[in-house]
């Protein structure tokens, strides 16, 4: 005996899920859904930039060190924002 629907249970998980879109915060007060194209080529450019000062300090420096570590959190939700829209994509194409 059967007390629920699978197919019932699998929409309403991602029912849930969608609702709980993740937001990222973009340069210039904006606002955008986790890992859309505008966020990743915000997040490109952020890191462009903090290469850019990071390259402007000697090698060993405690500032150059900081940016670097500014890099590399950006470069994990880089990876976060690419992850996510990848798997919105197979999920997107599962459903047609």
């Amino acid at each position: 005996m059967r007390l629920f629907n699978k197919e019932a249970l699998v929409e309403y998980i991602k029912l849930v899920v969608e609702s709980r879109v993740r937001e990222a915060h973009l340069t210039g007060d904006r606002v955008s859904e986790w890992g859309a194209p505008d966020h990743v080529a915000d997040l490109e450019e952020q890191i462009a930039e903090i290469q850019k000062r990071k390259s402007r300090h000697g090698r060993g420096s405690a500032a150059r060190a900081e940016w670097a570590k500014v890099e590399a959190r950006l470069r994990a939700e880089l990876k976060s924002a690419y992850r996510h829209a990848s798997q919105k994509m197979l999920s997107e194409k599962d459903g047609e």
